[in-house]
């Protein structure tokens, strides 16, 4: 048979008609070699460029390759899961595949891993990164964190423009968005991130400048880390730009500098600044006299005023506002802000970033439409429990302010998958909650008992984002068994993932209605199929779902 193949694939090359071969195929993220949390899902991703077939991007992918994803926990056996195309993104030339590994599997210290790409055009193997069983990739495990912990990660903001100058960070803790550091004085802003109990202990984050990120030492894949140690309940860690040492800035203005300030009041009451908003500090023009420099009323509740700083004056000052009810001046209740006056686009103005009175950070809105795909697999319960309808409700007018029966969910393929699929309107929230609801007559609606409000965050980055498929109360629907002999006493049981599941047990016995017990447990797969050899007292097979 070898020899025949050969021949036949010499007879294609010779007819001209072969086929491009992987050129190259990467391990995407998380990075090899990074920390991962040890007993919960990771999502593995990776891309690959065969000319001619892939980056279609269409909904199928380069039909040649068969992607794998093979996995092995620290002491365990290797298993594997087939990859599927990420549709979310075009990445032409390429394609990128996604693969999960289960977090039964990531169990010990660390998770062995590498990817596979057979090309059955070929019928040849290509391995990412050239990592496979003899020498494969690593992630390191760490365990969730036992107590809430506080970190104050803080930017020194010395290497950056000032003039344009509005810090923030990322990182999963908020879907890569945008959450502003708070002006600590001194050019040092600062942000506290609470990680609830129960937590991945690795922080994963990078600081941004309005819409620039940090570039790090290591390439644009790159991010910050901190790690939390067992027990710890708080720590700080101040950082700088790009890792960049700070350069010498200039302590005096060698011109005239206009500057304009800019206040925003839209979250303050009204009658709080009926009578005016100035603003003090610390070098002239400006004084800290309260109500001493008024600033002028704009269109959406905004106050500004230009102010000219002479040649000699210090390029580091303090400054902050005042605001008068009518009756009398009252202060700001944070300190006071540091301002360096950047003169290197002189002779044009010098613009401070817009501030917010007692730097309240406004709420983390979307900016464009976000379509969320809600979905539930109704097909462990009786047809009859839910004839009235299934639906969907939770906070906000969107999900109808946790009134059941206004979303009403639909099968259309008849599977036994009900969904829906909702949008949140520009200047939506990120944070929202839901559940699910059921009719027997399309008037008394019954809620998920056994779960907690089902939470899901929304962000600009995705605005077709889908929901996976949950069951009703995640109760767990029995596997539907198939058996096949592949070889002398050996068969393989397979069965239909079980939306939920983690991990599925596999129980033989000689009696066709044998209760699953220890004493018949063959053993625990995260996969949907499990090979054995059968003897004389295991010719009955039981397989359970668990979560």
């Amino acid at each position: 048979m070898k020899t025949g193949l050969v021949s036949l694939i010499g007879t294609a090359l010779l007819a001209g008609s072969a086929l491009a071969a992987v050129e190259t195929a990467n391990l995407q993220w998380p990075l090899n070699g990074s920390t991962q949390p040890a007993g919960l899902d990771l999502t593995v991703y990776s891309r690959v460029l065969k000319t001619g077939c892939t980056g279609a991007c269409d909904m199928i992918g380069c039909t040649d390759l068969e992607p794998n994803l093979f996995f092995r926990p620290e002491g365990g056996a290797w298993d594997s899961v087939a990859m599927t195309l990420n549709t979310a993104d075009c990445y032409a030339p390429s394609e990128e595949y996604a693969g999960v590994i289960p977090g039964v599997s990531m169990a010990g210290n660390f998770v062995d891993f590498y990817i596979e790409y057979h090309d059955t055009s070929d019928d040849t193997y290509y391995y990412a990164e050239g990592f496979d069983s003899a020498a494969p990739a690593q992630y390191l495990l760490s365990q969730l964190t036992t107590e809430e912990f506080t970190y104050t990660m803080c930017l020194n903001t010395c290497n950056l423009p000032q003039g344009t100058l509005n810090p923030g960070v990322a990182g999963p803790f908020n879907s890569w968005g945008f959450t502003n550091l708070v002006d600590n004085g001194g050019g040092i802003w600062c942000y506290d991130l609470v990680v609830p109990a129960g937590s991945d202990p690795t922080i994963q984050f990078k600081f941004r400048n309005n819409a620039d990120w940090e570039s790090l030492p290591g390439g644009p894949f790159v991010n910050r880390e901190y790690h939390i140690a067992p027990g710890s309940t708080s720590d700080s860690g101040e950082y700088l730009w790009n890792d960049d040492e700070c350069a010498g800035l200039p302590t005096e203005l060698t011109h005239n500098l206009t500057v304009i300030f800019e206040v925003d009041m839209s979250y303050q009451d009204p009658a709080s600044y009926s009578g005016g908003v100035s603003i003090q500090g610390s070098a002239a023009p400006l004084t800290w006299d309260a109500g001493a420099t008024p600033m002028t009323p704009q269109a959406g509740n905004t106050f500004t005023t230009g102010l000219t700083f002479l040649a000699g004056s210090s390029t580091n000052i303090e400054f902050k506002f005042t605001r008068n009810d009518g009756v009398s001046w009252g202060w700001e209740s944070v300190g006071n802000r540091a301002l360096f006056l950047d003169e290197s686009a002189w002779p044009a103005p010098f613009i401070v970033p817009v501030q917010f009175w007692d730097n309240y950070q406004p709420p983390q809105v979307t900016t464009v439409p976000v379509n969320v795909t809600f979905s539930i697999d109704m097909n462990c319960l009786d047809a009859s429990a839910y004839a009235g309808g299934v639906s969907v409700t939770g906070g906000g007018d969107v999900l109808a302010n946790w009134t059941p029966g206004v979303n009403l969910l639909s099968d259309a393929n008849n599977d036994g998958i009900y969904d829906i699929t909702l949008t949140y309107p520009a200047g939506s929230g990120f944070d929202w909650e839901h559940k699910f609801n059921m009719s027997a007559d399309g008037v008394n609606w019954n809620w998920e008992d056994n779960v907690a409000n089902r939470p899901f965050t929304i962000s600009d980055a995705n605005t077709d984002q889908v929901l996976a498929t949950v069951a009703w109360d995640n109760w767990l629907c029995p596997p539907s068994i198939s058996i096949s002999y592949i070889g002398a006493n050996q068969v393989m049981l397979s069965w239909n993932a079980v939306p939920g599941a983690t991990s599925y047990n596999v129980y033989g016995d000689a009696e066709p209605f044998f209760v699953p017990a220890p004493e018949n447990l063959l053993g625990t797969t995260a996969s949907t199929s499990y090979n054995h050899n059968v003897v004389l007292n295991k010719r009955c097979f039981v397989v359970t779902a668990n979560n």
